[in-house]
């Protein structure tokens, strides 16, 4: 189960600068903004979000949920778009939020899945030049373990995973460098595909990989979170 805390937006501290991402209840647009001020128990003030250099204008009264990383706590929550500026620069006022919803971040909380991905040796002389397909069966915020007929390396070697990640609707494709910790070569039986020949199979290697992610940023360990508690919660195990 995840452990939830219900704290004060000044008990965490927030500092300027924070990125905190948004996303519009009634329209489910998602955007990425920056804290720049406030003014306790009244209001929060973000930068206006920007698409391709230019500003994004939001409704006033629109409702918002936020999310945002701190430290190794997950947090979110509820707030409405009260003011909208364009001097000195664009700048949003939002009111400022009773109650801040926090979840620790557990490395250890593992989901098992079934996800297509692709995967790029990124150490130099791999005997794999060019990205592949493998399979995802396992992830959890520090890592990962998956499948592949394709020897990515070895123990100690670097790769890039490419992970589409379903989070609250919206598909999303992060790409994670990680390392190598576990490497385990086995022979399956796959079927030859010859018509009138269904039964005939050939000898075929299948490796199975555990990889390490490596300096995740922030936003990135967000969004596997997410997935990861939101997928739990989906099958009962979690509350």
């Amino acid at each position: 189960m995840a452990e939830v805390l219900k704290v004060s937006m000044d008990e965490l501290g927030v500092p300027f600068g924070l990125v905190l991402q948004i996303e519009l209840i009634a329209t489910k647009e998602r955007y990425s903004v920056k804290v720049v001020g406030c003014l306790p128990n009244k209001t929060l003030i973000v930068t206006a979000p920007r698409i391709d250099g230019k500003s994004v204008w939001l409704r006033e009264t629109s409702i918002i949920k936020a999310r945002f990383m701190m430290g190794t706590k997950v947090c979110a929550f509820a707030s409405k778009v009260e003011k909208t500026c364009r001097e000195p620069a664009p700048y949003l006022h939002l009111s400022y939020p009773d109650v801040v919803e926090a979840s620790i971040v557990r490395s250890a909380a593992r989901l098992d899945t079934s996800l297509i991905t692709s995967v790029e040796p990124i150490t130099e002389g791999s005997s794999v030049d060019k990205k592949v397909a493998a399979k995802l069966i396992n992830l959890s915020v520090g890592g990962g373990r998956f499948t592949s007929k394709h020897d990515l390396g070895i123990i100690g070697e670097y790769c890039r995973m490419a992970l589409k990640l379903n989070v609250e609707g919206f598909d999303e494709v992060i790409k994670v460098c990680s390392e190598i910790c576990y490497r385990e070569e086995t022979t399956v039986q796959v079927p030859l595909n010859i018509p009138g020949e269904e039964g005939l199979t050939r000898p075929t290697s299948m490796f199975t990989f555990g990889v390490k992610f490596v300096d995740l940023t922030k936003e990135q360990v967000l969004l596997i979170t997410a997935y990861i508690y939101r997928s739990l919660y989906e099958q009962g195990k979690v509350m």
